[in-house]
């Protein structure tokens, strides 16, 4: 490590003349999150293969317990590193879907017999700190759970003692965008949503991070995912012909997890020219 990477560690803003373009290992939060997969998968077929993906089966509501295994199989078979990670609590395990034999030898009448079985489970245990072990960069989808006024800081506060030195997180539109039509509608979200306003605070500490830290930023903030309807309403949808929205009354502009995954794909491949940068992710406007 050079001399001014470990004075960055010191002497706040100094990170901005020691950071390089290279992603390094990518720790992804949530391989089961519509965004957190398409990410991971876009990342691992074009050829970056350095990927720790994180799945908690509880990530995706109304899936089957399967649901998971199945993606971390998929991830595996392309490259990835794969662990369980659960918000929630600070230990998981460490998910190795590389088939593993066991052999039990015992003897039966003076007949050696063999009898083997297959695991798909290694058990390690996995905490904030053992996720990050080795990571560069990190990209956090991050649920509205109980509690996340302790997790998301402790999670932040353990990347910069593991000096992660780029962190991408996805958020709900701000205000900040140059349409003010679009700037006041966030504005009213933040005001009267929680999962809103509880996004924005996390994006507030993330932004003083570069303050005290070597991380840097990029937050890309979405409205509302056209996957989400889908998920959290199909039987609703299918059996009552009936579709609520969470816009309290206010407007309702449908992003594409699809669009949301290539820009972050474009972020985490070339971070220099988007650090410390928030941009606002929008669908088409009405015609």
């Amino acid at each position: 490590m050079s001399f001014l990477k470990k004075a960055a560690d010191i002497v706040p803003g100094l990170g901005k003349f020691t950071y390089d373009n290279d992603a390094g290992k990518i720790f992804i939060t949530s391989g089961t999150g519509v965004i957190g997969y398409r990410v991971a998968i876009s990342l691992l077929e074009a050829g970056h293969k350095d990927i720790r993906v994180g799945i908690f089966e509880g990530d995706r509501q109304g899936m089957n317990d399967g649901f998971g295994r199945k993606i971390a199989e998929q991830l595996e078979e392309k490259g990835a590193e794969v662990i369980e990670f659960n918000w929630a609590q600070e230990s998981g395990t460490l998910i190795s879907l590389v088939l593993c034999t066991y052999y039990l030898r015992a003897e039966v009448n003076s007949t050696n017999l063999e009898l083997s079985f297959t695991s798909w489970l290694l058990p390690c245990q996995s905490d904030y700190a053992t996720a990050l072990e080795g990571v560069k960069t990190v990209f956090c989808t991050l649920p509205h759970i109980e509690g996340w006024a302790d997790m998301f800081p402790t999670f932040l506060k353990t990347s910069k003692a593991k000096k992660i030195e780029h962190f991408v997180k996805v958020s709900f539109l701000r205000p900040t965008h140059a349409f003010k039509g679009v700037a006041e509608i966030a504005r009213m979200y933040r005001e009267n949503v929680p999962f809103v306003s509880f996004h924005g605070t996390c994006d507030d500490i993330l932004q003083q991070a570069k303050t005290d830290s070597r991380i840097s930023y990029t937050i890309l903030c979405t409205s509302h995912l056209m996957a989400t309807p889908l998920l959290a309403q199909g039987k609703t949808l299918r059996e009552e012909k009936k579709f609520v929205t969470a816009s309290y009354g206010m407007g309702v502009n449908y992003v594409s997890p699809n669009d949301v995954a290539k820009a972050a794909v474009v972020v985490l491949t070339n971070q220099k020219p988007h650090r410390n940068k928030v941009y606002n992710l929008t669908g088409p406007g009405p015609t």
